[in-house]
Parts: structure tokens; C-alpha cells; sequence
């Protein structure tokens, strides 16, 4: 499923969502969440939350796409 509003866009596999500290927060597996006006994205696969610039992230995805 792709949920796309005017400054985020999320495509999700399994994703649960909660407000905590201000901030909404996903959990699920091969997530992940575009802000394009910051052009950085954040990403959670067994390690936790990592923030990445998105051109890094966009590989990170294809690695998985390719692994699975």
C-alpha cells in the first residue's frame, strides 16, 4: 500500500504507526518514509532507526529488493 500526502510519502509491508515525543513513529519491516523537503529519509530494518540522506536510502531499498 502507498499512502502519499502533499510532503510525506510511505509505502508500507506490516505497518503500525504511534505518536510518541512530539512525533509519529512507524514500525514495521522494509519500511520506508520520504520527507522530499528535507530530502533525508528514516528507516528501520533489525538495527533500529537510522537517518540516511534519501539517494542512500533509495540503495539501501534496492539491496533489500534484490536480496528478497
Amino acid at each position: 500500500m502507498i499512502i502519499k500526502t502533499k510532503n510525506i510519502k510511505v509505502d508500507t509491508a506490516g505497518l503500525s504507526l504511534r505518536f510518541a515525543e512530539g512525533r509519529l513513529q512507524f514500525s514495521l519491516d522494509g519500511f520506508f518514509i520520504r520527507f522530499p523537503l528535507f530530502g533525508e529519509a528514516f528507516y528501520a530494518k533489525d538495527i533500529g532507526w537510522v537517518r540516511k540522506p534519501w539517494r542512500e536510502v533509495r540503495e539501501v531499498i534496492k539491496r533489500w529488493s534484490n536480496a528478497g
